[in-house]
């Protein structure tokens, strides 16, 4: 399928924060993990809404992942919680129906 003049280009970004408590490396990573995967489940619904306004087919072109973790109280040498924040930007083209 060709892209044409009349392709809309989308971009979306969806985002999350996840605090991080006194957990095991194991349970930490178990939380990211489950994070980014609900993250990428909305970028795929995202689709069916894009198509649904614009009636058309929708293609997810790219998607981009940046995961950070902060402890907010580590410059004061406190313990502390840390949060994870994840970003999630995916882009999307939507061919309108022939």
């Amino acid at each position: 399928h060709n892209q044409n003049a009349n392709t809309i280009r989308v971009t979306a970004q969806f985002q999350t924060v996840i605090p991080m408590q006194a957990a095991t490396e194991a349970e930490r990573e178990t939380a990211k993990t489950r994070a980014r995967a609900k993250l990428y489940e909305l970028a795929q619904r995202e689709c069916e809404v894009l198509t649904g306004v614009f009636s058309g087919e929708c293609k997810i072109v790219s998607v981009n992942v940046n995961l950070t973790e902060q402890n907010p109280f580590a410059a004061m040498n406190m313990p502390g919680a840390s949060v994870v924040r994840i970003n999630i930007n995916a882009s999307y083209t939507i061919a309108p129906k022939e």
